[in-house]
């Protein structure tokens, strides 16, 4: 994807307008979060009401300054205001706004989407209201209409990560089973939480996968085992639902396949089709990513063939793939 500092740059370069649009309401939305944090990383008031003052005060700042004012005063107070909020935004972001946009009569707000402003400066902010505010009838926020403001989700969301992370190398170097499968459910568990925060996470989707479908290779009840091994072919294929051209998770998958494979060969059953669902995987990694795949493929092609000891030295020998950090 692009970078935001860059999305200047991409609205300079698009014609339709309600893209334009977007992409301005979506860099004004970024403009106003940085005001309103450095506002509440500047209060030192022991109390939480001075911190819901100073939200309500921005965002009647921002959606009701000079609505509708019959005062000069009122109106030139928001045309000040937003005027330097669009010198911010041609500041931060290069290129976005053309010529006449930045004309220092040029009003920034005709640009925006008022509704989906609303609705992003509390994404990026924490700051959140009533679900069933009437927006267009409202003259000014008050207190009752905030329901309060509550902790960002990206802050939240790199611990549980980053420990999840950790316990896929915890299980990589643990040569104990009990330890191997305590690292591995709390992999889980974390990266449980890290979906809680963020569900479309197609990385965390597909590292979900791998932790369920390790801890199913090393499981001794069939019937769990088999519970496991579901439970990863459906992390996977949502993650790939998500990220189709994503070479890595079909990897990872297709590790899964070959992991089932070899508990079920260590049973004397016919593997042919989880193999074959491997290969699939691999033959689509390969034609996203040329050379990706080449390993995977002759693991493949040596299970199908295999003797009964070079399987038993699979089973043993199976491989963690790397979680894909945070």
């Amino acid at each position: 994807g692009v970078n935001v500092r860059h999305m200047g740059r991409v609205r300079a370069r698009v014609a339709r307008p309600d893209v334009r649009r977007a992409l301005a309401t979506e860099l004004a939305a970024r403009v106003l979060k940085n005001e309103l944090r450095a506002a509440l990383r500047a209060c030192t008031a022991p109390d939480d009401g001075a911190y819901a003052a100073l939200a309500l005060a921005f965002f009647n700042r921002a959606f009701f300054l000079g609505a509708g004012a019959a005062r000069e005063e009122d109106r030139l107070a928001a045309a000040l205001y937003w005027a330097g909020v669009r010198r911010r935004l041609a500041a931060a972001y290069e290129g976005a706004l053309s010529p006449a946009e930045e004309a220092p009569d040029a009003d920034l707000r005709a640009l925006l989407d008022v509704r989906v402003l609303f609705a992003r400066l509390q994404e990026l902010t924490g700051v959140r209201f009533r679900a069933d505010l009437p927006l267009e009838q409202l003259a000014r926020f008050e207190e009752a209409h905030l329901e309060g403001i509550f902790a960002r989700a990206k802050t939240m969301y790199a611990v549980p990560r980053i420990e999840a992370d950790a316990a896929i190398e915890l299980a990589k170097t643990a040569t104990a089973p009990a330890a191997v499968r305590r690292a591995l459910e709390t992999a889980r568990e974390k990266y449980d939480q890290c979906l809680s925060l963020k569900p479309d996470d197609h990385e965390v989707l597909a590292n979900l996968g791998m932790a369920t479908s390790e801890l199913a290779v090393v499981e001794a009840e069939a019937d769990r085992r088999a519970e496991l091994f579901a439970a990863a072919h459906e992390n996977f294929a949502s993650a790939l639902a998500l990220e189709p051209e994503d070479h890595s998770t079909m990897i990872m998958w297709s590790d899964a396949y070959m992991g089932q494979a070899i508990c079920g060969m260590a049973q004397q059953r016919n593997c042919d089709a989880l193999l074959a669902r491997a290969l699939d995987l691999l033959t689509a990694a390969e034609a996203a990513s040329p050379g990706s795949a080449h390993a995977n493929i002759a693991r493949v092609a040596a299970l199908a063939d295999a003797s009964e000891g070079l399987q038993n030295a699979q089973l043993h020998a199976y491989p963690r793939a790397p979680a894909r950090p945070v």
